[in-house]
């Protein structure tokens, strides 16, 4: 029996798992975004699939992405308990820069972010005005699906004028 969208987008709320062919069919029904959608800061949150992937994001505190422009991202945010006790967002460097890219995944043309130093390409679809959906399809990974996340645009604050 199939999950309805509601029903998976509540799955990932509340940190239950699904299953990869669950999430599959889920984001192939999203609408492609172009690159410039994905400008800016995002907050990441792993979808559960049982991906390896997971743990190893969870383990460097994993906090989402920053797009600084189509050829300049920093894939890896974590979340940094500073001295005072406050927790910063920082970029961690450990799978290098990225760029974004319009490519065809399942069928549909959409943004992409290409990493530069890694066989890795995340695939991107719309959910709503400031979610997305993602999917990381690395060459040579064990699992038999993608890591699949969701990035909420987190709203810069703007200069007073």
């Amino acid at each position: 029996m199939a999950i309805s969208p509601e029903g998976i987008l509540s799955a990932i709320q509340n940190n239950a798992p699904l299953t990869p062919i669950a999430i599959t069919n889920y984001f192939n029904t999203l609408p492609a975004i172009p690159p410039s959608t994905l400008l800016g800061s995002w907050r990441g949150t792993c979808i559960q699939t049982n991906h390896p992937g997971t743990q190893q994001l969870n383990d460097l505190h994993w906090a989402g992405k920053t797009f600084h422009s189509i050829n300049d991202v920093d894939p890896i945010i974590v979340r940094e308990t500073q001295p005072d006790g406050s927790v910063k967002r920082v970029v961690n460097g450990v799978m290098g820069k990225a760029r974004i890219r319009e490519v065809k995944y399942n069928g549909v043309v959409s943004a992409a972010m290409i990493y530069n130093e890694r066989p890795i390409i995340d695939y991107f679809r719309g959910v709503d005005e400031r979610t997305v959906m993602g999917v990381m399809d690395a060459l040579g990974s064990s699992a038999d699906h993608g890591l699949f996340f969701l990035l909420e645009k987190i709203e810069e604050p703007r200069e007073k004028l």
